[in-house]
């Protein structure tokens, strides 16, 4: 997915007189302008729900990353308490194999 903002009417430095916000993607494209026809300014609230987005995008991959590393960290837990008992020789090495590769 591609997200894309194309400034219309601009030149000399000066703002857009539009601006469109382009969403494309391999099954569809969607367009829509984000400035006021009169004042060509783009609402507070469409600048707001942006941000709001990208920060609970960015939330959402700060979570899957601390999901991914307690997932690391258990089975580092696990591996460490197999080979506790294997060398405490409660374990025999097969059953150590079995386990860590669990």
């Amino acid at each position: 997915m591609n997200i894309e903002a194309k400034h219309i009417d601009r030149y000399g430095g000066k703002a857009a007189t539009i601006i469109e916000l382009t969403v494309n993607s391999g099954d569809y494209s969607f367009t829509e302008s984000i400035t006021d026809l009169m004042t060509h300014k783009v609402d507070k609230k469409i600048i707001k729900s942006l941000r709001d987005l990208a920060d609970e995008l960015q939330e959402h991959n700060k979570k899957v990353s601390m999901e991914y590393l307690d997932e690391i960290l258990d089975r580092i837990e696990k591996e460490k308490e197999v080979l506790e008992q294997w060398e405490s020789g409660k374990q025999d090495n097969n059953n150590v194999v079995e386990k860590v590769g669990q």
